[in-house]
């Protein structure tokens, strides 16, 4: 992938742009949903419930956005397998967590926030399988390059020889 640079701009400002829609539509949310509940003729109570499971969610859906947007910045300068890209995807994975388990509870009231609910939990299971691969590369190159110092010093201090 020699162009992955281009490709990891795009996608940061894809992440900017859905950070100022999240906004709006956390101010604008309450006004959403009274204009769908009344144009699709629905209960009234449905709002609220609408509500209830959406507000929750905010504050995982702006820590996961947080978290990408680091992971995207660490990403463009190069730095792929380091502690805060682990950092950044056990956010990732906790957020979609808490998200989809709000979700799959909401859904008892309102169907289709299973379908919502299954994607942010399989959300959670690929950033935490990513997570640990990262995990596993880090400590692998850190163990190769201790073992490179620690030989080196061996042969500095003829330790070995002895």
């Amino acid at each position: 992938m020699k162009d992955y640079k281009a490709s990891v701009k795009i996608t940061l400002c894809l992440v900017y742009v859905a950070i100022a829609i999240m906004v709006l539509i956390t101010i604008f949310f309450p006004f959403l949903v009274q204009w769908f509940v009344e144009k699709r003729h629905k209960d009234p109570a449905l709002a609220t419930a609408i509500m209830i499971v959406f507000y929750p969610c905010v504050p995982f859906a702006a820590a996961f956005l947080y978290s990408i947007r680091g992971l995207l910045v660490n990403l463009k300068k190069g730095l792929v397998f380091g502690d805060a890209n682990i950092r950044h995807l056990k956010v990732i994975a906790v957020s979609c967590l808490a998200a989809g388990v709000i979700m799959i509870i909401g859904g008892f009231r309102y169907m289709p926030f299973w379908i919502s609910g299954i994607a942010a939990l399989a959300g959670a299971l690929l950033s935490a399988d990513m997570e640990r691969v990262f995990s596993f590369a880090l400590s692998k190159q850190r163990e190769e390059e201790f073992s490179d110092v620690r030989e080196q010093y061996e042969k500095d201090n003829n330790i070995g020889n002895r």
